[in-house]
């Protein structure tokens, strides 16, 4: 950057919430325009966007992993009472331990691509590519096999 980009964004300021704008959009009941060329600036407003999402994710993330852990709970509780029914035959009984084993299955599935409502799909850091890794090598034109 070189200074002549301009980043036009809007802040809540009690909340700190912030979006990006533009000059002639209209501003949000709350929000104050504020615009900056100063790239360390700019870098703060992206990062500040960037928790922004992350919260924001981690919320919808922890909401469907409620749900669908409800889900798999109701169905297992479903199945146990049907299972404990006096009309329920031995054959059926083990089809609903087998439906069961499924639904355990599907909770270990859960259990390992979340953590407390977070996705765990990246734990750690990642890492950049080791040194001499995404190199191209060129042969020169006599080694190549046509």
């Amino acid at each position: 950057m070189n200074g002549l980009e301009k980043l036009v964004y809007c802040k809540n300021d009690a909340t700190g919430h912030i979006y990006l704008s533009s000059m002639a959009s209209p501003v949000k009941p709350g929000y104050t325009r504020y615009s900056t060329t100063i790239p360390a600036d700019m870098d703060k407003v992206f990062a500040k966007l960037a928790q922004q999402t992350h919260e924001e994710n981690e919320c919808l993330t922890y909401a469907l992993y409620m749900r669908r852990k409800g889900m798999i709970d109701k169905w297992r509780s479903d199945i146990r009472a049907r299972m404990v029914s006096s009309e329920c035959s031995n054959e059926e009984r083990d089809i609903l331990k087998a439906a069961l084993a499924a639904c355990d299955r599907r909770e270990e599935k859960l259990n390992r691509s979340t953590v407390y409502g977070k996705s765990a799909m990246q734990t750690t850091e990642a890492n950049p590519k080791a040194p001499g890794e995404g190199r191209v090598f060129f042969m020169p034109p006599s080694e190549v096999v046509q």
